[in-house]
């Protein structure tokens, strides 16, 4: 394998056994095809698609995770629809405008808080007018003072992270930076 496509996790070599199968376990489970794996000094690279990436993460990341369907109000009626499908939420009032991966906007009546009470833990309030699903960050951006900042998903999307809610996400905020460096790195073994 000469280019990795992503770099799960650097650790101590006694735990790159054990997370080398649940990771395998993981890739069958979810019934993920053409992924090499590789240990190279504590590193374990796949060579993986991005969208099974982010399926094998979410659920390495949160074992307890289980897709979730919330009904849905559309001008075609009602909708069934999958939460994984869900990139964020935002608010017009008492109307909530659901932003889903097909690029499709939902707009249902209800307020966040409504909604939030749905939702799995992935989902997450970092401003008063946004709840976003944190599987689909792919970045954080810091206001210069370092006490607000936007997130970027998934299709674009930019969420503001108010001020006072901003110290709740400082550790998710790390991680997403962690990610986003250990991904954006190609490393070719020696």
């Amino acid at each position: 394998m000469s280019n990795f496509k992503a770099i799960i996790i650097v650790t101590d070599a006694p735990h790159v056994k054990p997370l080398i199968n649940v990771i395998k376990e993981e890739i069958q489970k979810l019934h993920i095809d053409d992924v090499e794996t590789e240990v190279i000094d504590g590193a374990i690279l796949l060579n993986i698609a991005p969208p099974a990436l982010d399926m094998l993460l979410r659920d390495i990341l949160n074992p307890d995770h289980k897709p979730g369907h919330i009904t849905l109000h559309t001008n075609k009626g009602e909708i069934q629809e999958n939460t994984d499908n869900i990139i964020h939420l935002g608010s017009s009032g008492n109307y909530t405008d659901f932003h889903m991966t097909d690029h499709q906007t939902i707009k249902e009546s209800g307020t966040l808080k409504d909604f939030l009470l749905k939702l799995s833990s992935n989902f997450r309030r970092p401003h008063y007018e946004h709840v976003i699903n944190i599987f689909y960050i792919e970045d954080f951006i810091e206001s210069p003072d370092g006490r607000r900042g936007d997130f970027i998903m998934t299709e674009g999307y930019i969420v503001p992270v108010s001020a006072r809610r901003k110290p709740e996400f400082d550790e998710l905020i790390l991680l997403v930076r962690e990610l986003k460096k250990r991904t954006t790195t190609n490393i070719q073994p020696s």
